[in-house]
């Protein structure tokens, strides 16, 4: 099979070629008007690959006729942003494509674009074609999920997403200027109440935690609403009458700086954004930090229900997730030409999640869902947080986490305390431990009612009291545990053997501290060798290490005597 990729060297078309390398009997083409970019990207994928890649010279702002000799089996347009095509730029590829007979496939996430090339399904069908519009992760993944998700949800009727990419996967000026356009502009579209919409860019705006069962979390991000091209074309569940796509870019500080300065172009008070977009860009190419990770949620959700799906990206591996639509399908035709022909959303297409889940094993790609109960519940709060990852864990673990009665634990712990004078009088204020070995401790836990659990541990006759409970807003993947007057939420995730306990922020009095003054230290858990195993070390910043207390307990739990 011979594909040609225009934009082949830019980041989703080398993508693609890259996900394409190991596969047979194909033939890649990766075109731009720097041929020299081309041909550097054809030698760098060329090393131990098994497909062919070839380079080409091609200005998509020119009829393609006359700049292509031979025409491909399938042209992918992996250019945009699409946002900005108007007029003859929306018509140049997808008419090569239906005068030359090749299938076609772009990844667009403007709803207008892709309405526009779906409406060209009688000219696709005459010709023998198949042109899917929309090849990314708004439509396709999002797609994906929500009909995954659906099994567990009866009748769902809201469907939110959204997309957090990484600070350095730094974005284009032609993508940030599609994005500055409708700040503040009622030009993108959502469905609302079974009826689609358009909607001011930028101004619905929420935090979210995206953090998958197990996982180590994003730091909680500030999303804002963006086009939404399912709001349009996804109709697989008939009651779904709520669809919105956000979007969170970072860093924070631009987001917070677009928002702001959207809800004034909104009421004229401000020019509209996309006369900045250089100074934006400049911004972002100078300004830029934080954790090279990438993530995405969908929740589907009625009236009683909600299911989550949690995706996180690492490194290098986020940006792949928009082409891997693109990878799968030319991976089906190149065993099987399609025979579907016609002119469609590419969220319309036999792509499955399941097709993701492969592709996402062979990278740093984590996920999972969590199927929650809105409003008051008994579920044990480990349960609820981890949803059906609980099931995962070891069963020391579980024992001490899945508690529905009142159950007081047995075991030994070995205690070391800090030695700042300052340390010891906050030991002796939250009722931590002396120093000593071998100490009798018993953990008393209590379910207190919905949501909230307590924990009394017991060293050798010294009292120690917290309550924990699921987090709620954008620290809802987090456990808040209280130890009054102080508060901190922290992650649950997996690392080899361990179970990290790691604290993200802190509240003293109810009022949030800043984050270099937060309480942590290397905490977690572990079931082996039938018992529950724990470390704790509490550091405060500026004092050092309050104390340090490892041991274990007897999972084998004892009911309170009535």
């Amino acid at each position: 099979m011979q594909v040609l990729i225009i934009g082949g060297y830019g980041t989703f078309g080398f993508n693609i070629a890259k996900l394409l390398a190991a596969e047979k009997d194909l033939t890649i083409t990766l075109a731009g008007r720097n041929l020299s970019k081309a041909e550097a990207a054809c030698a760098q994928l060329a090393k131990d690959s098994t497909a062919q890649f070839r380079s080409l010279r091609l200005d998509r702002s020119q009829p393609l006729a006359a700049q292509i000799e031979t025409a491909p089996d399938v042209i992918i347009d992996a250019t945009g942003p699409f946002q900005s095509f108007k007029g003859e730029q929306r018509h140049i590829v997808i008419d090569y494509a239906l005068n030359a007979t090749c299938h076609y496939m772009d990844l667009s996430d403007d709803t207008d674009f892709i309405r526009h090339i779906a409406g060209l399904d009688e000219a696709a069908k005459a010709a023998g074609i198949t042109a899917l519009s929309g090849l990314s992760t708004y439509p396709v993944l999002t797609s994906c999920v929500a009909r995954k998700l659906s099994a567990d949800i009866p009748q769902p009727t809201h469907l939110v997403t959204g997309i957090a990419p990484s600070p350095k996967a730094r974005l284009g000026r032609n993508v940030l200027a599609a994005i500055l356009n409708t700040a503040g502009r009622k030009k993108i579209y959502a469905r609302n109440g079974g009826v689609v919409k358009q909607a001011y860019g930028l101004l619905d705006t929420h935090w979210r935690t995206i953090a998958p069962p197990l996982e180590d979390p994003l730091r909680p991000l500030l999303f804002a609403q963006v086009d939404s091209p399912e709001a349009v074309f996804f109709d697989d569940i008939d009651s779904l009458k709520d669809i919105k796509n956000f979007a969170g870019p970072q860093p924070i500080w631009m987001m917070r700086l677009l928002i702001l300065f959207s809800r004034l172009a909104k009421f004229k008070l401000f020019p509209p954004l996309r006369i900045f977009t250089n100074l934006f860009h400049g911004l972002h190419h100078r300004l830029t930090f934080g954790a090279h990770r990438s993530g995405y949620f969908a929740i589907l959700s009625n009236q009683t229900q909600r299911a989550e799906f949690h995706l996180t990206a690492e490194g290098d591996d986020g940006p792949l997730i928009p082409a891997m639509p693109a990878a799968i399908m030319i991976k089906n035709w190149n065993r099987n030409a399609p025979s579907n022909h016609g002119a469609r959303c590419a969220g319309k297409t036999d792509i499955r999640f399941d097709d993701y889940a492969k592709i996402f094993a062979r990278f740093n790609i984590r996920y999972g869902t969590r199927l929650k109960t809105i409003g008051p519940t008994s579920t044990p709060v480990y349960r609820q947080f981890l949803g059906e990852a609980f099931d995962n864990l070891p069963p020391e673990i579980q024992s001490l986490h899945d508690i529905d009665v009142e159950k007081i634990y047995h075991g030994k712990a070995d205690i070391i305390r800090g030695k700042n004078p300052l340390g010891h009088i906050i030991s002796w204020a939250f009722g931590f431990p002396k120093a000593g070995q071998d100490i009798d401790v018993t953990i008393r836990r209590v379910p207190l009612g919905d949501n909230l659990e307590l924990w009394e541990r017991n060293f050798n006759g010294r009292k120690m009291r917290s309550t924990q409970a699921a987090g709620h807003g954008a620290k809802s993947h987090m456990i808040k545990e209280t130890f009054s007057p102080l508060a901190v939420h922290f992650a649950y995730y997996k690392d080899g053997d361990k179970y990290h306990v790691d604290t993200r922020s802190w509240q003293l009095f109810g009022v949030p501290m800043p984050r270099f003054l937060c309480p942590g230290g290397d905490v977690y858990e572990q079931g082996k060798d039938g018992k529950f195993h724990f470390h704790v070390q509490l550091c405060v910043p500026l004092i050092g290490m309050l104390v340090t207390y490892v041991g274990w307990f007897d999972p084998r739990a004892k009911l309170k005597p009535k």
